[in-house]
């Protein structure tokens, strides 16, 4: 069987992400970024332009709000987590849906980027790393806060890791006000 296509936490972006942000610079884009998968994927130097395959989250709610009329169809593993799927509440089948896909660090980690041209040419991008306040109460998870300078090794780490693969070299370097930032130099 092939990788799971709801997979939001796979470290390789979809075929056609490829196709797409290349494309995109291919037309004159200076920069594509995508969010959408709920955690920080790869960053590409693609052509002298950067491509952020994954931003992640940059705010995250716990907060309930009412469920489409369709949502027990489209998530069967709703229908089977309850006895009695129609006296649960939107509360219960979003804390379902949520128990194991979101019941980690990966979407509560995210970054701010900055990337400084010179002359139309990339120059550097400045990665900062941000914590979203994974296992806070709901009234602190999930607002964006300066990563401890421990998140923010093990952020920058893992981003360099998944980047190493696209041929992007994620230097570490200490910084007064965000612990530590990644920065990039093009090549």
């Amino acid at each position: 069987t092939g990788p799971d296509p709801k997979n939001d936490f796979a470290d390789v972006p979809a075929e056609f992400v490829h196709a797409l942000a290349k494309a995109a610079i291919d037309a004159g884009a200076d920069a594509f970024a995508t969010t959408g998968i709920h955690h920080l994927g790869p960053i590409e130097i693609y052509k002298g332009r950067p491509i952020f395959y994954g931003l992640g989250d940059f705010f995250w709610s716990d907060m309930q709000e009412p469920m489409p009329a369709d949502f027990y169809a489209q998530y069967p593993e709703i229908r089977e987590a309850f006895k009695n799927p129609e006296k649960a509440t939107d509360a219960d089948a979003t804390n379902a849906l949520n128990a194991e896909a979101f019941n980690s660090d990966l979407p509560f980690e995210s970054v701010i980027t900055e990337s400084r041209f010179d002359r139309k040419r990339l120059a550097e991008i400045r990665v900062y790393p941000v914590d979203l306040g994974y296992g806070r109460k709901l009234t602190e998870s999930g607002i964006p806060r300066v990563a401890s300078a421990e998140k923010a090794m093990v952020i920058l780490k893992r981003l360099q890791a998944i980047s190493g693969e696209y041929g992007t070299k994620i230097e570490i370097q200490p910084s007064a006000e965000w612990n530590y930032v990644g920065v990039i130099h093009p090549q």
